[in-house]
């Protein structure tokens, strides 16, 4: 899973999956443009989500591994990812 604490691979994304896998199970990928639910109603419309420092999460502060952004915050619950690679 990526991590934004650092500027290094661990901050790198192939792309996204709806939930987690275990290491070696096969995965479906999606990429940029997709819309997914990731809140129940917490998150700031229009607002971008970084990499988080803890694996696999978003937030919406800037971190050292990702100061670009992967995704953007549609309504209160949706987002679009941005950036897949």
């Amino acid at each position: 899973m990526s991590n934004g604490t650092a500027a290094n691979a661990e901050a790198r994304i192939d792309g996204w999956t709806p939930r987690s896998y275990l290491a070696g199970e096969a995965v479906t990928l999606f990429g940029r443009g997709v819309r997914a639910k990731y809140s129940d109603g917490l998150l700031t419309p229009g607002a971008n989500l970084y990499l988080d420092t803890v694996d696999g999460r978003l937030n919406d502060t800037v971190t050292t591994g990702d100061a670009v952004g992967v995704a953007k915050a549609i309504n209160a619950d949706d987002i679009r990812f941005t950036r897949d690679s």
